[in-house]
Formats: C-alpha cells, structure tokens, sequence
C-alpha cells in the first residue's frame, strides 16, 4: 500500500516521499471489533435504561407511583421529545450493530415501544380533554416527535423475524390502538400504530 507522509525538507527541493507502508495484519479487523463492542455496549446499555425507563412510568400512569401528570413529562423526556439525546436516539444512531436486534429483545424492548405508543395516546387524548376545558379547540399535538422515534424503531425491530414472537402478546393491543378513536392532535399515534 503506497501512502504519502509529509517528512520534514531535508534540504532545497526535497518534499514529501512516497514511502512504502506496511499494515499490521488484523489491525482494521481489530479496531473494526472495538467499535462493534462499543456500539453494542451502547445498545444493550440503552435498550435496558429505555425498557426500565417506560416500566417506571407505566407504573406511575396506573397510579401507582409519583403524582398523576409527573408521568407525561417523563414519557416525553425519556422518549427525547425535547429534543436532548436521549436512549431512543442512542439506539436509532446504533441500529446498524450486528446484535442490535438481539440485544433490544433481551432487554424486552419491541413490547415496551408498544405501551409507549398506548401511553402517547393516553396523553394526547388527556392533552385534548384539558385543552377543551380551558376553551381551546385546536390543540397542537405535544408527543409527535417521541412518536416518530418509537415508531422508526418499533419499524427497524419487526423487520426481524424474531421480534415476531415476542411481539405476539402484545399485537392485540397494538392493533386497537390503530383502531382506536383520538383527538386531531393524537392522529400520529394512530399512524405509528398501524
């Protein structure tokens, strides 16, 4: 392999050589393998942090722990929809590891997309209702962006076979979100759903 290296002038006229390069055998594999395990060291990480993550705000939307609204700024900080890096988006910039897929389903994550897709819907839908009580007709939606991310990443899990069986549980529920009704500002729940 023939690569230039710039060497210091040795006198008038004298440049860069054209010098011959030897490449350490497996040095690339080596740092390609350092890469794969940090890549799937984020998702694993991510993937867990994200699933205990929508496990403690399920529990807290059934009432069981925190106030009653704590949840919903919690589902949106967890899910990045104020725009912070958050583990979503650790795992959308790490779909291309080789054990993604593996790894999202050892952390359960493919069924709690889904209750962050229930979840969002509960949202909107008391979103709406306090929107209407306080006289407003139109509310903007105020999950759309967490949904775009749950729904790219739900997508980019059950192009995998294997997700299937985990998933199978859970297909009720998801196919009545997509049938389900929603205020104008919820309509980007029933379009992840479906």
């Amino acid at each position: 392999m023939k690569t230039e290296i710039p060497t210091t002038p040795l006198g008038p006229g004298k440049g860069p050589k054209e010098v011959e390069v030897e490449n350490p055998a497996g040095f690339m594999g080596f740092m390609a393998g350092r890469y794969d395990s940090r890549m799937e060291r984020n998702v694993s990480m991510a993937a867990r942090n994200l699933g205990d993550g929508v496990q403690k705000i399920v529990m807290a939307a059934k009432g069981k722990q925190g106030t009653s609204g704590e949840w919903k700024a919690e589902l949106l900080k967890l899910l990045g929809a104020d725009n912070d890096k958050s583990e979503i988006d650790v795992l959308l910039e790490n779909s291309a590891c080789e054990k993604f897929v593996l790894r999202c389903i050892e952390n359960e994550l493919p069924p709690n997309l889904i209750h962050c897709l229930r979840l969002l819907r509960v949202m909107e839908l008391q979103h709406a209702n306090e929107a209407h009580e306080r006289g407003e007709s139109n509310p903007n939606p105020i999950g759309e962006s967490a949904t775009i991310k749950v729904s790219k990443l739900l997508c980019k899990l059950c192009k995998d076979p294997s997700v299937g069986e985990q998933l199978r549980p859970h297909l009720f529920g998801l196919l009545a979100l997509s049938g389900a009704s929603y205020p104008q500002s919820g309509i980007h729940v029933a379009k992840a759903s479906s």
